[in-house]
């Protein structure tokens, strides 16, 4: 769970290069990261997401101040 939080957190920060120099911080504003009501897509192509080397893509996830925040997951273990 930690390893998730942490790969959650480094995405956000990753996500879009150009929000990130304009806007140093976001403030989520006691909203809930929601992993449950977002598109998600699992590569490679018919996996679960859950074997090691598998990569998650959950699409807004949370929205902040307008802009819509996705979020890549990979499986290391």
């Amino acid at each position: 769970m930690k390893k998730l939080i942490i790969t959650i957190i480094l995405i956000l920060l990753t996500i879009n290069s150009n929000t990130l120099f304009s806007q140093s911080s976001y403030n989520v504003n006691s909203q809930t990261l929601s992993f449950l009501h977002s598109n998600r897509t699992h590569y490679p192509s018919g996996s679960n997401g859950t074997a090691a080397g598998n990569t998650s893509l959950y699409t807004n996830v949370i929205t902040i101040g307008g802009q819509q925040i996705d979020c890549i997951i990979k499986t290391v273990s």
